[in-house]
C-alpha cells in the first residue's frame, strides 16, 4: 500500500488518498491536535466557540474540529464537508 502519511507544501501530514479511502477512522491535522493539547478540545476551530449537546463538534475533510451546524448550513465555508467515521 504504500506511505500511510503524505507530505504536503506547509509541513502538515495528512493520510495519503490511498489510506483515506481504507481507513474507518477519522484523522485530525496537525495544528488542531495543537489546539487539543492546549486544553480547546471542545473548541470550534471555525469560530472559537464550545462545542453543545445541541450543536456537538464534529470532524471536517481538513481535519479540524468545528460544529455540527457549520457542515449542514450552506451559506457555511464547511458546509457538507464532514468526515465520515
Amino acid at each position: 500500500m504504500g506511505n500511510p502519511v503524505a507530505f504536503i507544501e506547509d509541513g502538515e501530514h495528512r493520510p495519503s488518498p490511498e489510506r483515506r479511502s481504507t481507513a474507518t477512522a477519522s484523522w485530525t491535522n496537525s495544528a488542531q491536535q495543537k489546539l487539543d493539547h492546549n486544553g480547546q478540545r471542545n473548541v470550534c476551530a471555525a469560530d472559537g466557540h464550545p462545542g453543545t449537546a445541541e450543536d456537538s463538534l464534529v470532524k471536517a475533510t481538513d481535519g479540524f474540529r468545528v460544529h455540527l451546524s457549520d457542515t449542514t448550513n450552506p451559506s457555511s465555508g464547511y458546509y457538507g464537508q464532514q468526515q465520515a467515521g
